[in-house]
């Protein structure tokens, strides 16, 4: 279920704590990284398609992607985020 809260849309999960939903479209794609489903050098989906798997917004879906930009994913101009070599 989603909440509007201070301006912002918030997944809420009966009986678990209240995260913004950018993080948890974070939490969810370094899960995914650190599982080994995605792997070094893997293309991410674009934003949008992204944004509908997670039923939200690009932007929330691109500021939880800038979440992991130090990290595990970086952007890359044309291509879209990839992500990191160990």
């Amino acid at each position: 279920m989603y909440i509007r809260r201070a301006g912002k849309m918030v997944r809420v999960r009966l009986g678990g704590p209240i995260q913004p939903t950018y993080l948890e479209v974070a939490a969810r794609i370094e899960r995914a990284i650190e599982s080994g489903e995605l792997r070094g050098g893997d293309q991410l989906p674009s934003e949008y398609q992204l944004a509908a798997a997670f039923d939200t917004s690009r932007d929330t879906v691109r500021r939880g992607l800038l979440q992991l930009a130090d990290g595990p994913l970086r952007g890359e101009q044309g291509r879209g985020w990839v992500v990191q070599e160990k």
